[in-house]
């Protein structure tokens, strides 16, 4: 496969070549398909700038050795130059730019949970648990013949049953939001018929958003958020200040730093998810530790606003394509917050 994309990409660039004059590839971050892409423009002479700004960060020997690397990265935190470092880049290509807080500004919580009682009919009364999917959750038709049992389903039965037993122990309950991802939702893989099922076969009744919804809107009801896999929605949830519920081998690959935030709640089993629910949505001494510890991450990796981080990256954009320190590149952008791209570059 790796073969087979990197010669796509060869491909692919002689004929943009053919059309365009390019000045730079930019690419999300690390990947087998972002390699491909990078070593294609090396082949035709083309600078590459990697931008990596999740607050996610990743255990060093984590990550693989690459064959290929951008002539450029930009990268949200020191910590995250620091693992780069390791991993033998140059530092004067290495340039932190800032991790972005959250792009737009997160609805206060009533707010939030008025429109999803219209939108999902959302009880506004309950503790909210939100669960994002991921990648591998399973199909319709895998789940009904039984043929896939894998960790997300798993997952997927011990969160149903998790949010359940709290909801029947605590006074004012707690219901459970599901996002499934929306690129998998798309392709008919991640299958709504799948998770009704299950819920049904449990005795439970989780709110299926639809995977497009805002994430600012979601985390803004959520009490609590649970990833089955290590995605950037732990991100999203640090940004809006939520613990974050992690199952052991997503927190296999996240940094110490990140892990000891205070933003990380984790979780084993069944019944350690029952007990960190319980604790996250009603007990206050917990979450006040809780916020005290993410205060202290904040402070050693700040975040910056949105647009501070953009400004940032455009300049280094700008550097790279004219080879000099005279940034063309405007201070002062205006954000549409619908789909948080810069208006004007």
């Amino acid at each position: 496969e790796s073969l087979e994309q990197v010669l796509y990409m060869l491909e692919a660039f002689d004929k943009l070549q053919q059309e365009l004059h390019l000045d730079l590839l930019m690419v999300d971050g690390p990947g087998i398909k972002q390699q491909s892409w990078i070593a294609a423009a090396k082949q035709q002479g083309i600078p590459s700038l990697e931008i990596y700004h999740g607050s996610i960060h990743v255990k060093p020997k984590m990550l693989p050795r690459r064959q290929v690397h951008a002539d450029y990265m930009a990268m949200g935190s020191a910590l995250i130059k620091d693992v780069y470092l390791q991993q033998g880049l140059a530092d004067d290509r290495l340039r932190v730019t800032g991790l972005p807080a959250a792009p737009m500004a997160i609805p206060d919580r009533d707010t939030a949970m008025q429109s999803l009682a219209e939108k999902y009919g959302l009880n506004p009364h309950k503790k909210v648990a939100l669960l994002y999917t991921s990648y591998e959750a399973g199909d319709a038709l895998e789940l009904l013949f039984d043929l896939g049992e894998g960790f997300p389903l798993e997952v997927l039965k011990g969160t149903l049953g998790a949010v359940k037993t709290v909801d029947e122990r605590s006074d004012s309950g707690l219901q459970l939001i599901i996002k499934r991802h929306p690129t998998m939702a798309e392709v008919g893989w991640d299958d709504p018929v799948a998770y009704r099922y299950i819920a049904r076969k449990m005795g439970s009744a989780p709110i299926l958003v639809d995977p497009h919804e805002s994430n600012p809107l979601l985390l803004a009801a959520a009490d609590a958020v649970v990833c089955v896999r290590f995605s950037s929605t732990i991100s999203e949830a640090i940004n809006a200040e939520k613990p974050v519920l992690l199952w052991p081998n997503s927190r296999d690959w996240l940094h110490d730093d990140l892990l000891h935030s205070g933003a990380i709640v984790p979780i084993e089993d069944e019944k350690t998810l029952v007990e960190a629910l319980h604790r996250c949505c009603y007990d206050e001494n917990f979450q006040r530790d809780i916020d005290v510890a993410r205060q202290r991450y904040f402070a050693r990796y700040p975040h910056v606003p949105v647009q501070h981080a953009l400004e940032n990256i455009l300049c280094y954009i700008g550097e790279i394509v004219h080879r000099d320190r005279d940034c063309a590149i405007p201070r002062s952008i205006s954000i549409n917050h619908d789909s948080v791209i810069p208006e004007t570059v």
